[in-house]
């Protein structure tokens, strides 16, 4: 026997490896699936890209009422009682009871929302694109009721993915570079060149990058 995997695809399409087999689950919703996230086997969501969410109990796939308007791209929580969604226009939290959007970071009014992950219920990172050449991008730390300013980077910085393994240790990709933002900003990682740095992972004290068609274990 096998460890449990879900997976999603287009036309809303749910599969579960129970461990042993494959096997498809029944999604009320058909829009592409975009992005996983959850606590527990009887605890997961599943963001689709027309804003819609789904949300697996163990037995079923039942729709979640979030207002979000946009492609959830993201779903991260620290918990069931504590779960965020991202769109490119919009974050939404969860309490275990509702699911409430959060204002943007008054420092970037206008920049699209990129990645969002977390460490715990008190430490939640937000990676945000520039302001049309005006503003660069940015990540911002959540600190109920507001985002405090992480760091900035220049306009034409293209940001791509965030991971955080701590309040100082943020790993940021851009199309070009990776980047860690500790207590004193952002800071260049040299690193073998992969081109275009499209995703940011990690796993306990192992740091994973996914460039154009590479991927690297750090």
């Amino acid at each position: 026997m096998g460890a449990e995997v879900f997976a999603g695809g287009v036309g809303g399409t749910v599969v579960h490896f129970t461990g042993s087999a494959w096997e498809t689950l029944a999604n009320p919703l058909t829009d592409p699936v975009a992005s996983i996230w959850g606590s527990a086997l009887d605890d997961l969501y599943f963001g689709g890209d027309l804003g819609t969410l789904v949300h697996w109990n163990g037995t079923a796939l039942t729709q979640v009422t979030t207002g979000a308007t946009g492609r959830i791209k993201r779903i991260w929580g620290s918990s069931s009682n504590d779960v965020y969604i991202l769109s490119a226009l919009e974050v939404i939290h969860y309490d275990g009871a509702n699911w409430t959007p959060l204002p943007r970071p008054s420092q970037q009014p206008t920049g699209p929302f990129l990645d969002l992950h977390g460490v715990d219920a008190n430490t939640v990172f937000l990676a945000v694109g520039e302001n049309w050449g005006t503003l660069g991008p940015g990540v911002y730390q959540w600190n109920n009721p507001g985002w405090t300013e992480r760091a900035t980077f220049t306009p034409g910085t293209s940001l791509t993915g965030i991971w955080a393994a701590g309040v100082d240790e943020i790993y940021v990709g851009t199309f070009a570079n990776l980047y860690l933002v500790d207590a004193l900003g952002p800071m260049f990682l040299d690193s073998p060149s992969v081109g275009n740095v499209t995703a940011v992972a990690g796993a306990g004290a192992a740091l994973y990058f996914v460039g154009t068609g590479i991927a690297v274990r750090r």
